[in-house]
């Protein structure tokens, strides 16, 4: 059995002045540039940002082969929203301060979010009992007019 191990850190101890970009480089994805970001501590460096969630009252659905995370809007999945909120457009702000950038901040992660229901990338669909979930933000995308970050939602699963 191979495990694989992911540092990932409390939403709520996330601190901007952690964040780190690397070399623009040309997007392999869309036309444009994309930058990875680093997030350092005083103890490690990740090539990403992993934050825990904890979803409160959630689904899970296996839709046309996607698994689909919903969830109810209440209080404490309402605090997670405005986190993720708030550090997307702090790593878009802190972007465009980096590299004197004017363009249109495009807040995909937000919108998503809104809409109480996710894209989840799991190994296998299965029962999803005990499990939680991770936001992994690779970096900032930038074409023409807008830039935007990268990121998608994993589950882990207790072992």
């Amino acid at each position: 059995m191979i495990l694989q191990m992911n540092i990932t850190y409390d939403i709520e101890k996330y601190n901007k002045r952690n964040i780190f970009f690397l070399e623009t480089k040309q997007n392999m994805l869309m036309d444009g540039k994309f930058t990875k970001l680093l997030f350092s501590d005083n103890i490690f460096t990740t090539i990403g940002i992993f934050l825990n969630l904890q979803f409160n009252n959630s689904s899970i659905y296996q839709i046309n082969k996607k698994c689909i995370l919903k969830f109810e809007r209440n209080d404490i999945n309402n605090k997670i929203i405005n986190n993720l909120a708030n550090i997307e457009k702090g790593i878009l702000q802190y972007y465009k301060h980096l590299n004197n950038c004017n363009k249109e901040e495009n807040y995909l992660l937000y919108n998503t979010l809104i809409n109480s229901s996710i894209k989840l990338y799991v190994k296998e669909y299965n029962n999803f009992s005990n499990i939680k979930y991770i936001i992994k933000i690779s970096g900032v995308w930038e074409n023409e007019k807008e830039i935007g970050i990268t990121y998608k939602f994993l589950e882990i699963s207790d072992l």
